[in-house]
Parts: structure tokens; C-alpha cells; sequence
């Protein structure tokens, strides 16, 4: 990080300006956030973050914002873990949610996605929504926490 600009080098990253990128800083005093991409290379991209430091150091990906639709940030709890925040609270919790996931991987395992109560956590409210991923390889193998590529979800309401 150079004053607000931090440019984060990743091989393949897939990521274009304007999406937004959840970022988890393991080294160095940057700070954790959810951040816009002001600019992006093939093995590189830029975020202005809120405090000017000269730092370097080490970050974790823990998602992204590709298209936001009402959707502030994402929270990172654990593997497989994370919760959807909305921009604008929703009418009611009254509604239906559509999940599919994309791997980076094509080993051949199922993908599996879903909304689930964990530690007896409201899943869906006005203002969030908690989605779990699991990850299955066989029909009778247990389903395990992964943390996915892609999540796309879909809200319908009133």
C-alpha cells in the first residue's frame, strides 16, 4: 500500500473494476475491508482504501461483489460460512432464495449450496442472509464446509 492506493498482485484473479472485493489482511497494517477495484491487470488489481499507509504484506480473498443489487458487503465467519448484507433492509424475511455455486476446480465433485441455521443464528432477515456451502464427492460421503469460487443468489419478494 502506497498512500490510499493498495495493489494487490494475484496471478489469474479474474476480477474487473468495479466489483467489489473482501479483503483479509493476514500481514503487514493494511486493514480488512470490503473495498471497490478502481483497476485491474491480468496479474494485478487496485482499491483505494480508507486510511493512507505505506505498508506491504500478505491478503487473503474472501470473496466478492459482482453485481451488488442491494448487497452491501459480505461477512466472512468460518469455511463455508458467510453472511449476505443488504444495502436497503428488505420489505419482510418472507422470501424465496435461489443459490448456485461454481468451484475452481472441476474434479468432478457435486456442488452443493444452501441456506442453514448455524449456532441457532437467524439466517434470514431484512437486513442479511447467512448462506452455508457444503461440498459433497460422493452420494455417501458426508457433506464438508467449502468455501466456493462463485455464489450466485437470487432473492424473490414482496
Amino acid at each position: 500500500q502506497s498512500g490510499t492506493a493498495v495493489t494487490v498482485t494475484k496471478a489469474s484473479h479474474g476480477l474487473s473494476v468495479g466489483w467489489k472485493v473482501n479483503v483479509d489482511i493476514t500481514s503487514g497494517t493494511a486493514v480488512d475491508g470490503m473495498y471497490t477495484i478502481t483497476s485491474a491487470a491480468s496479474g494485478s488489481f487496485t482499491y483505494t482504501a480508507g486510511t493512507s499507509l505505506t505498508t506491504s504484506g500478505n491478503a487473503t480473498l474472501k470473496g466478492y461483489i459482482k453485481s451488488s443489487y442491494n448487497v452491501s458487503s459480505i461477512t466472512y465467519h468460518a469455511i463455508g460460512d458467510s453472511s449476505i448484507n443488504f444495502t436497503n433492509a428488505l420489505n419482510n424475511s418472507d422470501y424465496c432464495v435461489v443459490f448456485g455455486t461454481l468451484s475452481n476446480t472441476t474434479a468432478g465433485s457435486d456442488r452443493i449450496s444452501y441456506a442453514a441455521e448455524n449456532n441457532s443464528t437467524v439466517v434470514k432477515s431484512t437486513t442479511q442472509l447467512r448462506v452455508c456451502t457444503k461440498n459433497s464427492v460422493t452420494d455417501t460421503s458426508p457433506a464438508t464446509d467449502n468455501d466456493f469460487f462463485t455464489i450466485s443468489v437470487v432473492i424473490f419478494g414482496t
